[in-house]
């Protein structure tokens, strides 16, 4: 049982984290892909999915559908936080994930952004 707890607890604290893995996993990518061609990669050429990158390409974007997923699960979660205050609360949790959130802001009005979404 203390094992399962403990499992449950790394992945709860995980989804705090998405976001800024999310934005590493891309700005690699897009450096990966910039050294690979010798210049920045603009919209259609190349096309992100034939770099060659396979399995980094493919990382990136389940952490993106898994924004999706953490987003409100942490909003509804620093709510209940609030009102209930035996919960506890990471305040470095909070941090991270106002952090990754503003990142993931910026990173998804870039050009970088329209590159890789093409």
């Amino acid at each position: 049982m203390d094992e399962y707890r403990k499992m449950v607890k790394v992945v709860w604290r995980s989804l705090w984290y998405l976001p800024l893995m999310f934005c590493i996993s891309f700005w690699t990518f897009f450096l990966r892909a910039t050294i690979a061609l010798g210049r920045f990669p603009v919209y259609d050429q190349p096309d992100p999915k034939e770099l060659g990158f396979d399995f980094h390409h493919l990382v990136t974007w389940w952490l993106l559908l898994g924004i999706e997923i953490s987003f409100p699960i942490c909003c509804i979660s620093i709510l209940v936080r609030i009102f209930w205050k035996r919960m506890p609360f990471y305040w470095i949790d909070l941090l991270f994930f106002i952090g990754g959130i503003a990142l993931f802001l910026l990173t998804m009005i870039s050009a970088a952004m329209e590159w890789f979404m093409d």
